[in-house]
């Protein structure tokens, strides 16, 4: 629920926490004639949002018509590692992540209690397994008969559906319509 002209966010997934700068501050410890130089790593984290996430912004015109913006969104943050190499300190494999969003942006005009479908949002997923008897599968020509490979994709399209429905200030429908009698039914 949300007024007029105000935006509704619901998030449904998770932030977790990513990598995104490392700095190195020099200290040097000096022991008797010996001096001895370090790097000391500072890690800085920053979460980053998987999931699912609807904005939805009505605006009611004076004739009771109903301007919705819409944005749904579908992001996905997976962590790729990323080798560095930094001279004498030698080098290192550092942890990234790597976002994936789908949206869209819609605008859309209907009536009270009038549904909306929004759809578009498509994400794909690949899987491949592979499994075998040790040592077996992997002698060439005969090997392939000891092991078995297994791939699978999938296709998925998140569908928005909205029933937009105004209360006016007495609690009931707009400009003191009633409401819809199936809605007051008991469940």
């Amino acid at each position: 629920a949300t007024l007029n002209n105000q935006k509704a966010v619901l998030k449904v997934g998770s932030d977790e926490l990513y990598v995104v700068n490392v700095t190195a501050v020099q200290s040097v410890t000096t022991t008797g004639n010996t001096s001895n130089t370090s790097a000391v790593p500072t890690v800085e984290l920053k979460p980053f949002f998987s999931g699912i996430v609807l904005d939805v912004t009505p605006q009611i015109d004076a004739s009771g018509a109903i301007m919705l913006h819409v944005h749904p969104s579908i992001s996905v943050v997976t962590e790729r590692n990323k080798d560095l190499t930094l001279g004498l300190q030698g080098s290192y494999s550092l942890p990234l992540p790597v976002a994936s969003i789908s949206e869209t942006d819609s605008i859309v005009r209907v009536m009270d209690r009038q549904i909306v479908a929004i759809g578009g949002l498509m994400t794909q997923q690949a899987t491949s397994d592979r499994s075998g008897v040790p040592g077996v599968s992997e002698v060439p020509v005969f090997g392939n008969l000891f092991k078995q490979r297994d791939s699978t994709r999938f296709k998925r399209e998140l569908v928005v559906l909205i029933k937009p429905t105004v209360i006016g200030d007495d609690g009931n429908g707009f400009e003191g319509d009633q409401p819809d009698p199936a809605m007051l039914k008991p469940q």
